[in-house]
């Protein structure tokens, strides 16, 4: 049975448990909802898996009880279609292969293949082996380099993008040696299921991102070519055609290369046609990329700024979209008014939602939040400067550098690995040097 979908419903304190099980099933190819809560006690969110939705609860334990008692008739005994899971003893950084190996075992245990389970058990050693979870959530940095918050004009398709000096950061060598090594430890795998083959192609592409991005190993590195993976990828989707996830990352592969970029309409459009009929997080994340795509290759507004509303309207949690939102209101409309309540609005939201608290609690907070924390506040600044608000704008960038420092701290990706002290000081050392990450910084200490 080949699961694509999945909802991770939990409080802000079991954010290093939810960014763990999203980058591996991402990694094999599912969407992903992360739909954080308040309060269990209050909220009592309905969680009912379907026949295409598999939902986990990251749900901690209150005085040996679970936090709230379920009720619902889909969620209790046998039903596999939803995963109860206490978090409150994820200390080590086997703890938490142990919590993604219960997911899989609940999620494709029963009734699924044999051969499918084993598969995927193997691929979950391997990203626990290659220290992949690090190395994904690192590789996240890499968009702070053509942020326009930190680099000035926008940088479009076809433009030329700065490069990283792999050659000063061993960090990044080694995670092209591990991303190499996945590979290599993916073809072991013999009659390769959906998953496996779309992990195959997935590392390959994120090998080719690693090398468009850092100027050393852009030069010596032997990559395929990205028409040689988009046929990889349609041949995968011939085969399993209900398995929307190859539609991203075919579309991903196309906006790798100037050449492909206006194929990957094809697959938004077929993924937009489907996603109608998902539930409305997962529809709002296919009208979300479908308007980046739009805006970044086509650079058309008017229809993207449409997309992004839908997406905002199908989840308002979905602080990706609200952020174009403020971003159309402040670059095309010129209402700076409007774009700071937008932009207020939004930080308000990742702070209640996604750390659990309105006045901000950034070590519940994952990287990717921090990061458009940080560009809200450095947008807020600009267009407080703008209307003359000294203040506001003061504030806005006093907030924007401790964003930078919280990200250069990484305190989420410290709880995972705080166990593991030899990879730890590593990507310790990758977020307080790296150029992205100073980069921030020096932009928020602007006078």
């Amino acid at each position: 049975m080949y699961l694509s979908m999945f909802r991770v419903i939990r409080t802000a304190d079991q954010t290093p448990a939810k960014e763990v099980l999203e980058e591996f099933l991402r990694f094999i190819g599912c969407m992903v909802n992360d739909n954080p809560i308040t309060d269990w006690q209050e909220e009592q969110p309905v969680a009912a898996g379907t026949e295409n939705i598999f939902d986990i609860l990251l749900c901690p334990v209150m005085d040996g009880q679970q936090a709230i008692v379920c009720t619902h008739e889909c969620l209790p005994g046998e039903n596999r279609r939803a995963l109860w899971t206490d978090t409150t003893s994820l200390e080590r950084l086997q703890d938490y292969q142990v919590l993604l190996q219960e997911v899989i075992a609940r999620a494709w245990g029963t009734g699924g293949e044999q051969k499918v389970l084993n598969q995927l058990q193997r691929i979950c050693d391997i990203f626990f082996q290659k220290n992949l979870f690090g190395f994904f959530q690192c590789k996240h940095s890499f968009r702070i380099i053509n942020m326009l918050e930190v680099y000035g004009p926008r940088l479009q398709f076809g433009v030329e993008q700065r490069k990283i000096d792999a050659d000063k950061s061993e960090f990044i060598s080694d995670m092209y040696r591990s991303f190499l090594e996945t590979a290599q430890a993916l073809d072991e795998i013999e009659d390769p299921c959906l998953y496996t083959r779309y992990a195959r192609i997935n590392i390959e592409h994120k090998i080719r991102g690693v090398c468009a991005q850092t100027s050393g190993l852009a030069q010596t590195a032997s990559l395929v070519p990205a028409k040689e993976l988009l046929r990889q990828a349609e041949e995968l989707y011939s085969d399993y055609p209900d398995y929307d996830g190859i539609l991203l990352l075919a579309s991903s592969i196309c906006k790798s290369d100037s050449l492909l970029y206006l194929s990957a309409s094809n697959y938004f459009r077929l993924l937009l046609e489907t996603a109608r009929s998902y539930e409305n997080s997962f529809n709002s994340v296919a009208n979300y990329e479908y308007g980046r795509y739009l805006e970044r290759v086509y650079r058309d507004w008017d229809r993207a700024i449409q997309f992004y509303r839908k997406a905002v309207e199908l989840n308002p949690k979905n602080y990706q979209a609200q952020f174009k939102l403020g971003c159309y209101e402040a670059q095309h409309r010129r209402d700076y008014i409007s774009a700071i309540e937008v932009f207020q609005k939004l930080r308000g939201s990742i702070a209640k939602y996604y750390s659990g608290d309105e006045q901000l609690d950034y070590t519940k907070l994952p990287l990717r939040c921090i990061q458009y924390l940080y560009k809200t506040d450095i947008w807020l600044w600009i267009l407080n400067r703008e209307l003359q608000y000294t203040i506001s704008a003061e504030l806005s960038l006093e907030q924007a550098h401790q964003d930078a420092l919280e990200y250069q701290e990484n305190r989420c990706l410290k709880q995972v690995y705080a166990s593991d002290k030899a990879y730890w000081g590593k990507l310790q050392e990758y977020h307080k040097d790296s150029q992205p990450v100073q980069i921030m910084l020096a932009c928020s200490q602007v006078s």
